[in-house]
């Protein structure tokens, strides 16, 4: 008795639960690649179908990825193998589903050194993004405020709601029209998220500390707002892809408009009387 006592209290194990929502997310990763590459016929029969599948399926990748990091922080379970696993599971299911998803879909008939150089890019800007991650994670061991680049879970949800929109889109004049002009547009997309996920802009992320709250609650309030007014203007599916939108590129092109304002007022003071 004295023995039981004395013993230190032995605490379960729970650090399986993150590892296996990292897992799920893998798993709908894998699910996403898959459908794309075997079940690439039902994408000719019914696109709109065969769109809105893989969004709604990276969506809950996306999910997945959140909750994972949320319950090890909450549990205090975090390690490094949790750390790595993360970042495995996030470059199949957000760097190389969206890629092969796109280009088998859209630049697989009409292939071009333009296509496959930006997607190998993006895929590229992928892993060194969230090798960077690691690495600055595993030394401070702390959440940042901001996170050092687009974090490629942003890009994923980005993906996610285009494919929902080309999902409502798929078989309308809109999209039958406008294919080739999209392929482009795509290209470029995939081009300006590689570099914006290897770059050093400063996006906002929901781990910030509660003291440093305020100005994140007011950025997701001006989110939420935008999201309200385009839903009922345009409908939910131009709603879902304009919110990550305005997340990816609001920031590079405040720091921008931001740069030039400075210079602007600074030359205004530098000008002789």
């Amino acid at each position: 008795m004295q023995d039981k006592l004395l013993s230190p209290r032995i605490r379960p194990n729970k650090s399986w639960i993150p590892n296996v929502l990292t897992l799920g997310n893998l798993a709908f990763g894998f699910i996403v690649i898959w459908l794309a590459l075997a079940k690439r016929d039902q994408f000719y029969e019914n696109p709109a179908k065969f769109f809105t599948l893989l969004g709604l399926l990276l969506l809950i990748a996306c999910a997945c990825d959140f909750l994972d990091g949320f319950l090890a922080r909450k549990m205090n379970v975090s390690s490094s193998l949790g750390i790595e696993l993360d970042s495995l599971a996030d470059l199949i299911s957000f760097g190389v589903a969206p890629v092969i998803v796109f280009y088998i879909c859209l630049f697989d008939e009409t292939p071009s050194i333009y296509s496959f150089t930006a997607c190998l890019g993006y895929l590229g800007a992928g892993a060194w993004r969230l090798a960077r991650f690691n690495q600055s994670t595993l030394a401070t061991r702390k959440p940042n405020a901001y996170f050092d680049g687009l974090p490629i879970t942003g890009a994923s949800l980005f993906w996610a709601s285009l494919l929902l929109f080309l999902g409502q889109q798929a078989g309308n004049s809109i999209f039958e029209d406008h294919e080739t002009g999209l392929r482009r547009v795509l290209i470029f997309l995939f081009a300006a998220i590689g570099y914006l996920m290897v770059s050093h802009f400063p996006y906002r992320s929901l781990k910030a500390p509660a003291k440093k709250s305020l100005n994140l609650g007011r950025q997701l309030t001006l989110l939420v707002i935008l999201g309200v007014l385009v839903f009922f203007r345009f409908g939910p599916e131009v709603a879902l892809v304009l919110v990550p939108v305005a997340y990816i590129f609001g920031t590079p092109l405040a720091i921008f408009w931001k740069k030039i304002s400075n210079n602007e007022e600074m030359a205004l003071r530098q000008r002789p009387l």
